[in-house]
């Protein structure tokens, strides 16, 4: 029986990093016995690393011809599709990894599982801090995808849930087996190491491999400034690639640990006090053996007086300055 490992990465685990290392070294992959299906890898290149058309087939939440192959005319016909690439590889084992299938809710976690029926299901896990999770998405897609919204109106429209009980509840329902659960540890993120560490939790030995495949692929901390002006150049409607490079110049003067922190810390407080909870909760289930510990380290050591002052004295003194440069950036920046 072939065996898939069903990588669901939380978004902001280092998944792009493993998604780009399976991409570009599927020859040595094969080597091990491992295969990296085609099926379910978006069209458009700056994200064609990953299987994210497969949730999306059950989400919609991208359903832009560009990320689609021209050859799968109706979204569900991508499942039949990779049950048959995987057959026809004839390799022992399968890799399938997107973030994006955090964002599953139980009948489509029961749908991906029942329509891998046949299969022997793996899926492994990385769940994340969640005042750094929140954080890392909505700096994403204020610099990237064009987000307008305040910090706060962000939080309530985050697709994955805050609760990581939710996220592996179904996976454990509904797959053969167990899911493999881990957490993205400060440790992990500082050494960027998460390629080895998941890698070790499929038996892929990573000894030749080129030292690229440890790169980190995407940015990680943004100073709150670079979001706060892109968000609002995304006000005024400047054009994507524009927010992109002024946010890379402006974190490159500025270095990229300045200011990280996007919320109060009473919210960030409140949002890891629920990730701790949730994770006591999978304990006491067995989900996993222990709750590690930096889930219960206090990491705000803020007040949300000092970091209202402190935000407030900056935003007063750069206001003026980023509300000009973001209505002449276009002209600016080329």
């Amino acid at each position: 029986m072939q065996k898939i490992f069903l990588h669901i990465g939380m978004h902001k685990t280092g998944t792009t990093a493993f998604q780009s290392f399976c991409a570009s070294h599927t020859t040595e992959l094969r080597r091990q016995g491992f295969f990296y299906p085609q099926t379910g890898r978006p069209r458009a290149k700056d994200i064609s690393y990953g299987h994210h058309l497969l949730p999306w087939s059950l989400t919609r939440h991208f359903t832009s011809p560009e990320f689609w192959p021209t050859d799968l005319n109706e979204l569900p016909e991508i499942w039949d599709h990779l049950r048959a690439e995987i057959v026809a590889s004839a390799c022992p084992n399968i890799i399938i990894t997107s973030e994006e299938f955090d964002t599953l809710n139980d009948d489509q976690v029961r749908f991906v599982c029942a329509t891998l029926d046949g299969f022997d299901l793996h899926p492994i896990i990385y769940l994340r801090k969640l005042d750094e999770f929140v954080q890392g998405m909505y700096s994403t897609d204020v610099i990237f995808n064009g987000e307008v919204g305040t910090i706060a109106d962000y939080l309530t429209r985050v697709r994955t849930p805050l609760d990581y009980k939710k996220i592996i509840d179904p996976w454990a329902r509904y797959a053969d087996r167990l899911p493999a659960v881990r957490f993205y540890s400060p440790l992990l993120s500082k050494h960027a190491n998460i390629v080895d560490d998941i890698a070790a939790n499929m038996g892929l030995a990573l000894t030749g491999l080129s030292p690229n495949v440890f790169e980190r692929v995407n940015v990680g901390s943004w100073p709150w400034y670079v979001v706060e002006v892109s968000r609002q150049m995304n006000q005024c409607g400047t054009p994507s690639d524009l927010v992109v490079k002024f946010a890379f110049i402006i974190r490159e003067i500025a270095g990229p640990e300045a200011h990280y922190s996007l919320m109060l810390p009473s919210n960030a407080t409140l949002l890891n006090q629920a990730g701790l909870e949730s994770a006591e909760r999978l304990q006491e289930v067995g989900l996993i053996s222990w709750v590690p510990s930096f889930l219960r380290e206090n990491s705000v050591v803020d007040t949300d007086e000092n970091w209202l002052d402190t935000h407030a004295a900056e935003h007063a003194a750069l206001t003026c300055v980023l509300q000009q440069m973001s209505n002449v950036v276009g002209q600016q920046i080329s």
